[in-house]
Parts: C-alpha cells; sequence; structure tokens
C-alpha cells in the first residue's frame, strides 16, 4: 500500500509540474574566449568548420556527412547519419556577421529544434554563448527540465572548450598592405563562364587561349604589358561551383567578337597583393575582409585578380604576385545609394 501511495504522490507531482512548467525547454552555455571575433564566427558560420571543433564530430567521425546550399552563412546546411549521434539536419537561418547565427534543427524522429549562437564584446575576449531551444509535450516536459539540461549541457561546454582552441590557433597574425587608388579608366575584353573546382584550371587556361587569338595585335597594348586577370563572380566550395571572367585589357576601340564582352574598369578600389602560390591566397582575402571590415569599406561590386607574376613568366610558385582589387566604398555612400 505504501508503495502504491509514494507512486500515485509522484505521478501526481509530476503532473502539477507539466501543467506549471512552460513547453519550451531552453539549455546554454557561455564562455568568454581570448581571439579575434571574426575568426570565431567564421568557425561557426562556416559548417564545414565543425568539422574541427564539434564534440558531435569528435564523438563520432565515422558518421555521415552531407553538405549542401552556400558554403556558409544563411542556407548553409547539412545532414548526418550515424550509430551514436542518429539522423539528422542542421541548417542556417539567420547569419548576422559577428553577432548571431540562428539554426533550425531537424532531429527526425527525436523531435526539432532551434539553435542559437551569439559573439559578444566582454572583458578579456569575446563572450560566445550558444543556446538550444525545443518545444516539450505534456508528458516530457519535466524529464526536460531535469535531464535535458545536463545531457546537452556537457555537449555546449566541449563546443565552446573546443572552438576556443581552435580559434586560438587559427588566428595567425598576417599583414598585407593595402592601397586605395582612383582606377583609371582601362577596358577590358572577356569571357564569363562556370565550372567545377576540379575543371577549374583547365577551362581557365582554355578561355586564356580564346581570348588570346581572338584579340588582333594591334588591340593588344603591348605597351602597357598588361598581365591576364579573373573577375571572380562567385566560389562556393561546398557546392563545387566557380563563376568567373577571364580578361585582358584591350583598346577601346576593340569590338568584341560575337560570344565575347568587352566592358570597362574604372573608379575607386582598394588593392592588394598576394605573394605565393595562388594555392594560399585565402589568407590573404581573409586579411582583405577584416581590413575593410575595420575600415567600414565594403565592395560594390566583383572583385577581380591580376596576375602579374605567374606560371607562365616565373617556374617558382613562392614568387608569384597576385594582385586583388575590389571596387568599394565607405558604407554611407553604399547606404545613400540603396
Amino acid at each position: 500500500k505504501i508503495t502504491g501511495v509514494v507512486f500515485l504522490i509522484l505521478i501526481l507531482i509530476w503532473l502539477i509540474l507539466s501543467l506549471i512548467l512552460s513547453p519550451t525547454a531552453t539549455v546554454e552555455r557561455a564562455l568568454t574566449i581570448d581571439a579575434p571575433v571574426s575568426v570565431l564566427f567564421e568557425n561557426v558560420n562556416t559548417l564545414k568548420n565543425w568539422e574541427k571543433w564539434s564534440y558531435w564530430h569528435r564523438l563520432e567521425p565515422s558518421q555521415q556527412i552531407v553538405y549542401s546550399g552556400p558554403l556558409s552563412g544563411t542556407g548553409s546546411s547539412y545532414s548526418w547519419n550515424g550509430k551514436k549521434t542518429k539522423q539528422g539536419t542542421i541548417t542556417i537561418t539567420e547569419s548576422v556577421p559577428e553577432e548571431k547565427i540562428v539554426f533550425d534543427l531537424d532531429f527526425k524522429s527525436q523531435g526539432k529544434g532551434i539553435g542559437i549562437w551569439t559573439f559578444r564584446q566582454d572583458i578579456g575576449g569575446i563572450k560566445v554563448t550558444q543556446k538550444f531551444q525545443t518545444e516539450s509535450n505534456f508528458a516530457s516536459r519535466v524529464f526536460a527540465r531535469l535531464f535535458m539540461g545536463k545531457i546537452i549541457g556537457k555537449s555546449f561546454e566541449e563546443n565552446l572548450k573546443n572552438l576556443s582552441e581552435v580559434s586560438k590557433k587559427d588566428f595567425i597574425p598576417y599583414t598585407i598592405d593595402i592601397t586605395e587608388m582612383d582606377l583609371p579608366r582601362m577596358w577590358v575584353m572577356s569571357k564569363r563562364d562556370t565550372t567545377t573546382f576540379s575543371k577549374l584550371p583547365a577551362t581557365k587556361d582554355s578561355i586564356f587561349e580564346i581570348l588570346k587569338t581572338s584579340i588582333p595585335d594591334k588591340y593588344q597594348m603591348k605597351d602597357i604589358t598588361y598581365p591576364p586577370m579573373i573577375i571572380w563572380h562567385m566560389r562556393m566550395d561546398l557546392s563545387d561551383f566557380v563563376d568567373f571572367e577571364p580578361a585582358f585589357v584591350v583598346a577601346d576601340t576593340f569590338k568584341a567578337p560575337k560570344g565575347f564582352k568587352v566592358r570597362r574598369l574604372e573608379g575607386p578600389v582598394i588593392v592588394t597583393t598576394h605573394v605565393g602560390d595562388t594555392k594560399n591566397i585565402e589568407k590573404t582575402y581573409s586579411a582583405f575582409a577584416e581590413w575593410m571590415r575595420m575600415q567600414k569599406i565594403f565592395p560594390t561590386a566583383s572583385g577581380w585578380e591580376v596576375y602579374t607574376v605567374n606560371s607562365e613568366n616565373e617556374p617558382d610558385p613562392s614568387k608569384w604576385r597576385t594582385e586583388i582589387y575590389f571596387p568599394a566604398a565607405p558604407l554611407e555612400m553604399n547606404k545613400q545609394a540603396e
């Protein structure tokens, strides 16, 4: 009898708590990390970077991961399938640079939820907060309050610790020389195409060869000795997609043959130079982007690379020089133009 009474009392308590407690269950952990917010944000905003620090990736490295959507930011997504991690999909629904990232989480038969990461300046570094919210049904509300915080909270603590270690290693001070200039008017003949990363070298070389043979000698402006260039419209690693436009400088009187275009480049630009193999050019782009952010200067159009020293005139990749140009304007000017 006593056992039955105790059981009924426990059931009654469970029911009362289920009525009182909110259906929304929340788990949250935070850690102040001494690393640049740009590095921390990028390690979360680019889902493929989660392989470096996520507790769940480290728990089961052999799980199947399928990425989709853009490389990072809103729309970026991946699905997982593992023995320990089960099945699910995560999708970024909101990405505010260096401030907040919001995810939709679908755990299939185990339910759904929302993940939120925030980044705030704090004493001693950046306060990084990971938060998870889910709606629990009437029967599971008490369980969610008693156990979910401990189970998920532990993984969040591991995530933040791992993110701190990885981000501190990722941050290697890298300085570049940046010049602001007013680019004099120049005309380029170009041919735009799309391809995959594996086919990019061959496609690029093919288009450059076609461009060379399509421009008569009198228009090649040999007195300027301007090297080949590529205007980059889109590069998406995870989707294996490249939208690019190889080009050469031509005279302003040049008429492009069918299938090509002549475009004008001029106006305010910011310029930097990458020295070395173009395989390592991302570190220059990262430093370039950080400088623009700090100066509140933002690109107004697609940027381009000019290969001043390249494989055709220098066999040693460490001596290659690539000039990177971005048409840009202060944030205030961009807002006025909208």
